[in-house]
């Protein structure tokens, strides 16, 4: 009930519709945004775990296809630095 200046009056549909139309438009908003926000970390996340794999991918191919493993092919020569004989 509320008072008014005719005296109390119960509330209707009619005073409460503003209110419930604010609440649920809010309410899709809010649903949109945390929709678009998901989907947003979730592409990210696709595409951080798409470059890992490839890096991953690439590094097992290097290591399969490495044949001296740090070392120097046996038929290169050995050239020092500029400078380093003083």
């Amino acid at each position: 009930m509320s008072s008014r200046s005719l005296g109390t009056v119960a509330r209707t549909i009619v005073d409460i519709v503003p209110y419930a139309g604010f609440r649920a438009f809010y309410f899709l908003r809010s649903a949109v945004w945390l929709l678009v926000a998901a989907y947003g970390l979730a592409a990210e996340t696709a595409a951080q775990v798409a470059t890992s794999k490839e890096i991953e991918a690439l590094e097992r191919i290097l290591r399969e296809n490495c044949k001296f493993r740090g070392n120097p092919p046996p038929d290169s020569e050995m050239i020092s630095p500029p400078n380093s004989e003083k």
